[in-house]
């Protein structure tokens, strides 16, 4: 695991933002929830965390905007993101993003969480 344990999870639905930050939670990880997209980025900018998770379908700023914005900013730029989908994921911008498709288990959350920071971690 990564030095910085800090999570920011972002996602419209509060019902699932509450069952992610509980999940995280529970797998050791300090997380903070943003029900709004168009706070997001304030927010990354704000923990500097070490992993973003983000729904794709958002109103007012989907998840992909979330991610060009973050992508944009210098000190945001390598925080690596997982996009939630409803879809059949697509390759997210010139980087090897990570996704998961809903409906996912608690299990296949804490599973992508620990190896997106595995990996993050090696760079």
């Amino acid at each position: 695991m990564s030095e910085k344990t800090g999570i920011v999870v972002v996602d419209d639905d509060e019902r699932l933002l509450c069952e992610m930050r509980n999940c995280l939670t529970e797998a050791g990880y300090e997380v903070f929830a943003v029900p709004v997209s168009t706070d997001a980025v304030a927010a990354i900018e704000a923990k500097l965390p070490a992993l973003v998770v983000c729904d794709e379908a958002m109103p007012k700023m989907d998840g992909y905007e979330v991610l060009k914005l973050v992508r944009s900013i210098p000190e945001t730029r390598a925080i690596p993101f997982l996009m939630l989908t409803l879809e059949r994921p697509r390759p997210l911008w010139d980087r090897d993003d990570n996704k998961l498709s809903k409906p996912f288990s608690p299990a296949e959350l804490a599973g992508a969480v620990r190896r997106i920071l595995a990996s993050a971690a090696s760079w």
